[in-house]
């Protein structure tokens, strides 16, 4: 998120339940959910949290 212009960050908040509703489904996504509950940090554990909150982001603001 820290990446994210004010302007995209606003439009984050603006679709905050869209938002909250994909990181919900995204937490019942096995390989999501075992790399920040285990091993957290190897490597293939933090490359997966970023690469699937970053989709997550990019789909919710082109939505």
């Amino acid at each position: 998120m820290a990446k994210l212009s004010s302007a995209e960050f606003k439009q984050l908040l603006d679709k905050k339940d869209e938002f909250q509703s994909k990181t919900r489904a995204l937490l019942e996504d096995g390989k999501f959910f075992d790399s920040i509950t285990y091993s957290t940090q190897k490597r293939e554990h933090v490359e997966t949290r970023y690469k699937k909150v970053e989709e997550l982001i990019k789909e919710v603001l082109n939505a």
